[in-house]
């Protein structure tokens, strides 16, 4: 049974110096009107942060002119807090990963997504080796756009093997993991959920299936506030 949270347990963040790292569902975007970093960081109320999210970005997937590997090097040298929130980016309609260079543990090139996130991290901890790291999942996603399991959800779809390399690249690094991808409690792929929960709020856009509004940021938003006091 989880103890409650106090406001003993929050107040310590006031002074945190904190990075957010991700794609389009971090960044401040057109999707949402408020997004999971905004309700975050005001209820824990951090004021030093950097919101690191670039849309359409991923290790090596270029998003807005760069990627997370390159990116890396723009960010102030002094966190005490990094958040990382992904990757379907690079694996999105097969255009960086997919079943055929996922590669396996021990590899240390970007051509595969092992390798690149060996790579990734170890780039972050020799960077910041005295910040806390933690590692947010993505949220599934229902969008057919390349092959037939390109966007679906659960285990038919591929984003389910990036999901479990990074579970295990993670833990190998003794860095936490927040499981999103199969414990969100969003279900894009059924429509009231979907209109519900990922219709833009900014925007008259239809939902979309990937990106959730102000109300299905804050589903997620619950789930990691309870990881981040529970773990940093």
């Amino acid at each position: 049974q989880k103890e409650d949270i106090t406001s003993s347990d929050i107040s310590r963040f006031k002074d945190y110096r904190v990075l957010f790292i991700g794609d389009s569902i971090t960044a401040n975007n057109y999707r949402a009107r408020t997004n999971w970093v905004n309700y975050l960081t005001d209820e824990l109320k951090i004021t030093n942060f950097t919101n690191g999210g670039i849309s359409g970005s991923g290790l090596i997937r270029n998003g807005s002119g760069t990627n997370w590997i390159d990116g890396l090097a723009s960010y102030d040298n002094n966190y005490d807090l990094i958040l990382i929130m992904g990757d379907m980016n690079d694996w999105s309609h097969g255009t960086d990963f997919n079943a055929s260079n996922v590669g396996s543990y021990g590899d240390s090139t970007t051509s595969t997504f092992y390798g690149a996130l060996k790579v990734y991290l170890e780039a972050v901890l020799t960077k910041y080796p005295l910040a806390k790291i933690g590692w947010i999942t993505s949220t599934p996603r229902n969008q057919q756009i390349g092959s037939s399991s390109d966007y679906l959800h659960g285990q038919s779809s591929v984003f389910a093997t990036a999901n479990s390399v990074i579970k295990e690249m993670c833990n190998n690094y003794s860095i936490p993991v927040l499981e999103l991808y199969n414990e969100s409690n969003l279900y894009p792929w059924i429509s009231a959920n979907n209109q519900e929960y990922f219709k833009s709020d900014v925007e008259d856009l239809p939902a979309d299936a990937i990106h959730p509004n102000s109300k299905g940021q804050k589903i997620m938003e619950i789930k990691i506030k309870d990881f981040v006091i529970r773990n940093f």
